[in-house]
């Protein structure tokens, strides 16, 4: 047991859970995630070259080996973490948490949340108390190959192993570079991208397998070592391309700590230090549902009071997992014996969780009677067409669908362009086009604001090509010489590159005026419809939460109305073609915003208008729809 590598794997948890209780102090924490990738690589590697599987039963005992010190930890904590989310989450986050379970105990929730980050609403749904699982199932996906690659490679040709393992770190390294750039969500979270770090440990596993040492700069090497690991944890934030090239800094670093191999007395040998590295795991299991969970099982916002509790009770949970199921269940001499016994383990405590997620996502959400219209898990479910329909242009904007509503042969068409606050304007548009015998297209791409400027997306090809999409959507719906262009955006979705507050709101108000003049100078009458009031979360998970009391999650006027531009724009167009629809007082009254109207809940989400809600308002757009299109005749 090096010292050396316990400390690291204590560095790596430590500023992980700092990241996720302080994200603004230690704001390139999720850097230690990468640590961990790098150390596991190069344990399982060199105990592999040190006691190569030379057999099928060889395989077995080294997959016996990690599932006796894998699963039982990690099957506890989901399983406590299914029962604490019934007791305190709101029921509209049930199915998601159990997918995420279910994911996370068959070890593919990397490849579920990659799914998820490609869609801007699941995206932005809550985060789940599961989903740093992800990490750990890259981990296990990596356990089953690498041995079979090995495995396969020394059965061939022994030497060939340092150069097949540079050709697939190679490839993935590659690989991760050119999907950071064209879908960074996914490159965070898919094996394909990631699995090179784990590699970078191998290679230096391999390395001193072959007796490369460092004897006379170990010192300067893990120095070096630690300061890429420091530069990147605290220079590094949410902005940063990663992984990347970006993730060399930090890996790298890892590799150069494990090659220098400092195994001498040092700090890194306090007892502290050393505990909280053999608990590492149970710390990284526990600490993340309990950063989600605690507030609310307490009642409160997060503070440093909850924070305290957060980090107590992570210690707590994680010196009684260590003692009582990891260490007895993983030196088992029932189990050690009896590689069917382990693997028995492993079905019972997959079927077990997989149950509880199926437990979880089967209850009932307790507003039945609560006098709405819908339940919270119906309404979060309620969305426009669009989104089935896929009429979505998302990050990095390589796409321009175009769907259609109404009736599409007919001579008066309506074009809906905007981000997705124009989207959930499609239910109450789809009414009045059919009423009407109007066809409707729509023009729509997540986030990205109809203006021709750059906006600050964290991927920079995402940045150009959002405003390259919004000049070609803009000619396109020219092109089809529609009777009416309806337009609407959240503008503080994401900041204007190189601008703050208040300036951006005056660059785009500008802006947005030219877009306007892009239309009308066409002739084009445009309906401007200005954004709605933003919630301060989730409207059904609050509603879930405070079903008997729905008032709760009212706003203040003056925080819920955004300045939007676009309406700003609007207003000051002197061409007579431009109209504003404003539909704040349906939700506000002069001091407060509330997101649940009468009966219905008015939002999917945070900001989003359910199709039902987007429906009740679609008078008010039949009305300004019409008056536009007469105004241009």
């Amino acid at each position: 047991m090096r010292t050396d590598i316990q400390a690291l794997r204590a560095l790596a948890v430590t500023v992980v859970v700092a990241f996720h209780l302080w994200p603004s102090r230690v704001s390139g924490g999720y850097v230690g995630v990468d640590v961990f990738f790098v150390i596991s690589g190069y344990l399982i590697t060199l105990h592999l070259a040190q006691r190569p599987p030379t057999s099928i039963a060889g395989l077995a005992d080294f997959w016996a080996r990690r599932v006796r010190r894998l699963i039982p930890a990690a099957a506890v904590v989901l399983v406590a973490t299914v029962v604490a989310s019934r007791l305190w989450l709101p029921a509209t986050q049930f199915a998601d948490i159990g997918r995420q379970v279910v994911g996370s105990a068959l070890y593919v929730q990397n490849w579920v949340l990659a799914d998820s980050a490609t869609d801007y609403l699941a995206a932005e749904n809550a985060p789940t108390p599961v989903q740093h699982y992800w990490s750990l199932s890259i981990e296990e996906q990596f356990y089953l190959f690498w041995p079979i690659l090995i495995a396969a490679v020394l059965a061939f040709r022994r030497a060939w192993l340092p150069l097949v393992t540079v050709a697939v770190f190679a490839a993935s390294l590659a690989w991760s570079i050119r999907l950071t750039d064209i879908d960074p969500g996914a490159a965070y979270f898919v094996t394909p991208a990631r699995v090179w770090e784990l590699l970078l440990g191998a290679l230096v596993a391999i390395a001193v397998h072959r007796g490369v040492t460092l004897p006379r700069w170990r010192g300067p090497v893990a120095l070096v070592g630690l300061a890429m690991i420091t530069y990147a944890v605290f220079w590094f934030d949410r902005a940063t391309a990663f992984p990347g090239s970006a993730a060399l800094v930090p890996t790298v670093g890892a590799a150069l700590v494990l090659l220098a191999a400092v195994d001498t007395r040092g700090p890194w040998e306090a007892r502290s230090i050393q505990l909280v590295g053999d608990w590492s795991y149970p710390i990284y299991l526990w600490h993340w549902p309990l950063v989600v969970i605690t507030p609310l099982a307490l009642g409160v916002d997060k503070t440093l009071r909850t924070d305290a509790v957060v980090l107590v009770l992570t210690i707590v949970l994680s010196g009684l997992t260590v003692r009582f199921i990891e260490r007895p269940l993983r030196f088992h001499p029932y189990l050690v014996a009896r590689k069917r016994a382990t693997f028995a383990m492993l079905a019972a405590s997959t079927a077990l969780t997989c149950g509880a997620a199926w437990a979880l996502t089967a209850a009932p959400d307790g507003t039945e009677d609560s006098g709405l219209a819908m339940t919270p898990v119906d309404a979060k479910a309620d969305q426009p067409a669009v989104y089935p329909d896929d009429c979505w242009a998302s990050a990095p904007f390589t796409t321009h669908p175009v769907c259609h509503y109404g009736d599409e042969d007919s001579d008066q068409r309506v074009a809906l362009i905007g981000n997705s606050h124009a989207g959930h304007w499609q239910p109450a548009l789809d009414e009045v086009a059919t009423e009407r015998g109007w066809a409707l297209d729509t023009y729509l791409a997540s986030q990205c604001y109809t203006v021709d400027l750059d906006i600050a997306f964290p991927n920079p090809k995402s940045t150009r090509n959002c405003r390259a999409w919004n000049a070609e959507s803009l000619q396109r719906i020219i092109d089809s010489d529609p009777s009416l262009v309806v337009i609407s955006n959240r503008t503080r979705t994401l900041p204007l590159a190189g601008l703050e507050q208040p300036e951006a709101d005056r660059v785009a108000q500008a802006a947005y005026a030219d877009t306007l003049d892009t239309l009308t100078d066409e002739g084009i009458p445009v309906l401007v419809i200005r954004d709605t009031p933003a919630a301060a979360g989730s409207v059904p998970d609050c509603v879930a939460l405070n079903a008997d009391d729905p008032a709760v999650c009212e706003r203040p006027r003056d925080e819920a109305v955004e300045p939007d531009p676009l309406a700003a724009a609007g207003r000051a167009d002197d061409s007579g073609l431009v109209s504003v629809l404003d539909v704040t007082d349906r939700l506000c009254d002069d001091e407060t915003c509330r997101f649940v109207v009468g009966d219905q809940i008015a939002y999917f989400d945070h900001g989003h208008l359910t199709a039902t809600f987007s429906r009740e308002l679609a008078p008010e757009v039949d009305e300004a729809a019409r008056k536009a299109i007469r105004s241009a005749a």
